[in-house]
């Protein structure tokens, strides 16, 4: 709440202090796209984990991401969905174009 003063005025402020251990599910970012072997995901561990669907929703493959890498070589080409689960079971969806 504000309250002036005499002089001019005073302003409340909340401040929130981050964990800086913990990943920004905005930051995790994926490249290239369209993506020909390796898929590079970005802020992400090694416990993280990830899982590809097709465009009809079927699951084709889930595990953990590698060095923040996962590996798309046996993928037929077309559009894919991975979502990837990060800290807390927050997970981010991308959409991918395997050539």
């Amino acid at each position: 709440a504000c309250t002036d003063v005499e002089y001019g005025e005073i302003e409340d402020y909340s401040v929130k202090i981050v964990d800086p251990t913990t990943i920004a599910i905005d930051e995790v970012k994926i490249y290239p796209n369209p993506v020909i072997d390796v898929l590079n995901i970005t802020r992400t561990s090694n416990n993280s984990l990830f899982s590809i669907y097709d465009m009809s929703g079927r699951l084709i493959k889930n595990g953990n991401v590698n060095d923040q890498k996962v590996d798309v070589s046996y993928l037929s080409k077309g559009v894919y969905v991975i979502s990837v689960v990060i800290a807390d079971n927050d997970s981010k969806e991308f959409k991918f174009i395997k050539k």
